[in-house]
């Protein structure tokens, strides 16, 4: 079974960016960031990075077997890729897909 979150990335990828982009903007303690910007050069470091991933893993993790790690190692590999809320919102909606029957 996923938590409720996890089923709200299915269908509203820009919802879930535009929440990126406002969990991003809280810890650089600023406006969210759009779409399109990245989180780096907008102030971002790895310490903030770990806590924008610990932010969206407890969001949006499925809540069986070891998809939360899964979704974990993709945002990890992401946030240092591309930073942006669009490109993680991505990351976030392929992770969180239940597993085909």
């Amino acid at each position: 079974m996923f938590n409720g979150a996890a089923n709200e990335a299915f269908s509203d990828v820009d919802g879930i960016s535009r929440v990126i982009g406002a969990e991003m903007g809280d810890i650089l303690s600023r406006v969210p960031l759009t779409p399109d910007e990245d989180f780096a050069a907008s102030g971002g470091d790895s310490l903030r990075a770990v806590d924008l991933i610990n932010r969206l893993v407890d969001r949006w993790h499925p809540v069986e077997g070891d998809a939360a790690e899964r979704l974990r190692a993709a945002l990890v590999t992401a946030v240092f890729d591309q930073a942006t809320p669009g490109h993680l919102a991505a990351v976030v909606v392929a992770e969180s897909r239940p597993p085909a029957t």
